[in-house]
């Protein structure tokens, strides 16, 4: 068992192996766009991430229901 808690690669290869594609897209799609709003001059990521997240929170629940 790897203490405290698992490495990158283990949850990778978890990810990869038990989640949904699609769903794996959508988050990094999120994250993406989430990383370049924070590193953006000048731009807030509340203004940015707000029209975005409702759509994302239900491509997530669609994929989980799959």
């Amino acid at each position: 068992m790897e203490e405290p808690f698992p490495s990158h690669q283990s949850l990778a290869r978890y990810a990869v192996q038990h989640l949904d594609p699609e769903l794996l897209e959508a988050l990094l799609e999120r994250l993406s766009r989430e990383l370049e709003a924070h590193l953006a001059p000048g731009s807030s990521p509340e203004e940015e991430g707000a029209s975005g997240e409702a759509g994302d929170e239900a491509r997530v629940r669609g994929g989980l229901g799959g």
